[in-house]
């Protein structure tokens, strides 16, 4: 016996083909978070994140918000207050 499933539950088949009676014609609707932009590099238009990597990247480029910052900077900054003589941060 094939069972499902559901929110924590399990169905049956038949339960399941009552559940899904009717959805055969809905589309999940596609959602894009890309806004199109133009090219700074080349001027054409830009309308996905692929196109954008694969743009910066034939322009040796990269964008700084890209880059993954590294977790022990704050505590390298620290180390090296301390060593310098500064006691207190600077912000506070």
């Amino acid at each position: 016996m094939t069972t499902y499933r559901v929110n924590g539950r399990r169905i049956d088949r038949d339960e399941w083909e009552k559940l899904i009676e009717g959805r055969e014609g809905l589309v999940a609707p596609r959602v894009s978070r890309f806004e199109p932009m133009e090219s700074p590099v080349t001027g054409k238009t830009i309308t996905s994140w692929r196109e954008r990597d694969a743009d910066m990247k034939a322009a040796d480029a990269y964008d700084p918000r890209d880059v993954k910052s590294d977790p022990a900077k704050g505590r390298k900054a620290q180390s090296r207050d301390k060593a310098n003589g500064r006691s207190e941060s600077i912000w506070k």
